[in-house]
């Protein structure tokens, strides 16, 4: 057996790749020992820090179920094997029961017949995989997943292992996993990477996959951690739910399996991990649901909730390793919970992902845009197969978080919420249409209030789009709407989720209850729905109510657990028609809850050349699109000699240059000039301001 080792590890020093900058101290064979002591703790559920009487005996019944239904040749009965399903992938449960068996064969205090029939199973479970090594159509499985559950097997079965299942661990799936990757891709090779050398007791190839781990910790403008505590992976893309969500998991699970050894998290990457839990991932879960523009292409019944989970769970566990920030993380987690008051409060404008999060005590909002920095969607794998708007400025108003649940399937996702645009004649992202052409998209906050924008080119339609927060209150404004070409009619979505309880309007002077259908509504000067205002200081005609809608899973992914039945269900909807050929047509809308208190607003500006409003005669944002000047009602005169974004609270301004190509912006206010010098790089676009 050690001969054999020495024989792999040779061979797999001379893959690996160059190693990250060494820590100081260097690894031990006693770090080896405790890392693999704390990692079969985990798998196990044993707390080192209690004795064995003291231990919650685990359950090993649903594994002892699977090795009563093993085959005698090894397969389970109920697994396809031959699905090629490239996501879901049914062959996956086979190395993944295989781990089952191996945890729960190793659980303290088990009754030895229990322990023979558990590790018969997973050696003849173990056989078969290797016998036949099936591969799926998607490179992930074969290169990650499998080897993740398979290392992790590997370790806890040691020397029980036959000698011709080590050779396939180490010969074949080991070494499956010498890529090149960046992100969290090279954090899930590195993790496995690090299961083998634990494996064979190799202290450099452990090292080596430590190092790769925490060189993943930093602030980078490729795939990773962004300067804004985003996340980005698959090019500049927005991934807090997908790969993100993996990536804080994985680092908390490695700086509790690598603590205490000269293995840990070195201190200068502390900083990064704190920024990315604390300013990101704690942002955009609310009430224990996950904001949809969080959740990447993933969208799959209760994936909102399911991902929530994962967010409230790995705050709470980096509370057990990050000591001097503990009370943070548990007052973080415990804000995402369902239910929870809020007081994580403002405006947050990720510049790198064109994506914000506005939370107030009992109201969040989010706006998810792109540009030809940002890649706005993806579908791969079957999956997202109708989501090409879902970054056309998508809009979403929560209260008690569950407004959109499970509401893929009837959506019509021509109309997505905070949309504007035709019908496409395809629904599906592709390399070609998952950045928008406008340059000038972005935010500016002074971390209370704010305001967004959305240089809208798409299908033939035009639209310069903005969005103002303060206090319980979003306003969304639109002007230059054109359409060119178009065969539908373009529509600006309102909402479109799920209907709770009655839907009332001021239409033409009279407070309605609307009936169970869509309908036609003139001069509105109000919507109201599930805790909702929708108001409309112009007065205009559009289409609004609630209707039953019928879709199926299949329209959004397909792969081998697509729920197969159709789905109906009560949908709230309001939009405005702008007609097929619109000319420079706008819109005006403000949302606030019923129960909150909105600030007194005035909409100073609404046309291409700038978008403002004023709230309670003092405080002012303002969208420039070119250089130019604003009077607020206090008739204080404002000018910007660039185009950009821009926030007055009375003492400071604040703005942005969602381009990145200025190198200043000279701000003039009653005639005092300011001058604030714009970030380029990493922080082009970021909020900046002086006094």
């Amino acid at each position: 057996m050690r001969s054999f080792n020495l024989f792999w590890l040779g061979l797999v020093c001379t893959a690996l790749a160059a190693r990250a900058q060494l820590p100081t101290l260097p690894a031990t064979p006693r770090d080896l020992e405790r890392v693999t002591l704390q990692l079969r703790a985990k798998w196990l559920g044993i707390d080192l820090t209690k004795p064995l009487s003291e231990q919650k005996p685990a359950d090993i019944q649903p594994a002892l179920s699977l090795a009563r239904e093993l085959k005698p040749d090894g397969s389970w009965p109920d697994i396809d094997y031959a699905n090629p399903s490239r996501s879901a992938w049914p062959a996956y449960k086979h190395p993944a029961r295989i781990l089952t068996l191996a945890i729960a064969m190793h659980q303290p205090g088990i009754a030895p017949e229990d322990r023979a029939l558990l590790k018969d199973a997973t050696l003849k479970a173990l056989k078969w995989w290797r016998l036949h090594d099936p591969q799926c159509p998607n490179w992930w499985y074969n290169i990650i997943g499998v080897p993740q559950q398979l290392s992790a097997t590997g370790l806890l079965m040691g020397s029980d292992l036959d000698p011709d299942d080590i050779q396939y661990l180490l010969k074949n799936i080991m070494m499956r996993g010498k890529q090149i990757m960046t992100g969290q891709n090279r954090v899930w090779l590195s993790g496995n990477n690090l299961n083998f050398g634990l494996f064979m007791r190799s202290t450099p190839m452990v090292r080596d996959a430590a190092d790769a781990i925490w060189d993943e910790v930093k602030m980078t403008t490729r795939e990773g951690i962004q300067p804004d505590a985003s996340f980005h992976q698959h090019g500049a893309q927005q991934q807090f739910g997908n790969y993100g969500l993996s990536f804080a998991s994985d680092i908390q699970h490695w700086w509790a399996m690598l603590r205490n050894t000269n293995l840990g998290i070195p201190p200068k990457k502390v900083k990064a991990v704190r920024r990315y839990m604390l300013d990101g991932q704690a942002w955009i879960t609310w009430r224990g649901m996950m904001d949809i523009s969080a959740l990447g292409r993933q969208l799959r019944p209760h994936a909102q909730a399911s991902k929530a989970d994962s967010a409230i769970l790995t705050l709470e566990r980096m509370a057990e390793v990050d000591d001097e920030l503990a009370d943070q993380y548990r007052a973080a987690a415990a804000r995402l919970r369902p239910g929870a008051t809020n007081d994580l409060l403002g405006l947050r404008w990720y510049w790198r992902s064109d994506y914000g999060v506005y939370r107030r005590p009992e109201f969040c909002a989010s706006v998810k845009a792109c540009s030809p920095r940002v890649i706005g969607t993806e579908t791969c794998n079957s999956e997202n197969l109708s989501g090409l708007h879902l970054a056309d400025g998508a809009t979403y108003f929560y209260r008690d978080g569950h407004e959109y649940e499970d509401i893929f399937p009837v959506w019509d996702w021509h109309r997505l919420p905070g949309t504007t645009g035709t019908r496409a004649a395809s629904l599906t992202p592709n390399d070609k249409n998952t950045k928008l052409p406008g340059e000038f998209t972005g935010g500016v906050t002074d971390g209370a209030r704010g305001c967004a924008a959305l240089d809208f080119q798409r299908d033939g339609v035009s639209a310069r789009k903005a969005w103002f927060f303060e206090g319980d209150l979003v306003i969304c404004l639109g002007t230059g709407l054109t359409g060119k070409n178009c065969t539908a009619p373009v529509l600006t979505s309102i909402n479109q989720c799920l209907k709770r309880g009655e839907v009332k309007a001021q239409s033409a002077g009279k407070v309605l209850t609307l009936p169970a259908e869509i309908g036609v509504l003139t001069k509105v000067a109000w919507l109201e729905h599930d805790g909702l205002r929708y108001e409309f200081p112009d007065l205009p005609t559009l289409s609004a109510g609630s209707q039953k809608q019928s879709g199926n899973w299949g329209s959004v992914f397909k792969n081998a657990v697509t729920p197969p039945d159709d789905v109906t269900l009560d949908v709230f909807s309001a939009w405005l028609d702008h007609t097929t050929k619109p000319a420079g047509a706008r819109y005006a809308y403000a949302v606030r809850p019923l129960a909150g208190t909105a600030p007194a607003y005035q909409i100073l500006a609404n046309t291409i050349e700038k978008q403002a409003v004023c709230w309670d005669r003092k405080r002012i944002a303002a969208v420039f699109w070119t250089a130019g000047q604003l009077t607020t009602p206090d008739a204080h005169v404002i000018r910007v000699d660039i185009p950009c974004l821009l926030v007055w609270d009375g003492k400071k301004v604040f703005v942005s240059d969602p381009i990145g190509k200025e190198w200043d912006a000279n701000v003039t206010l009653d005639g005092k000039k300011i001058s604030i010098h714009l970030p380029h790089g990493g922080d082009a676009g970021k909020s900046v301001t002086t006094e």
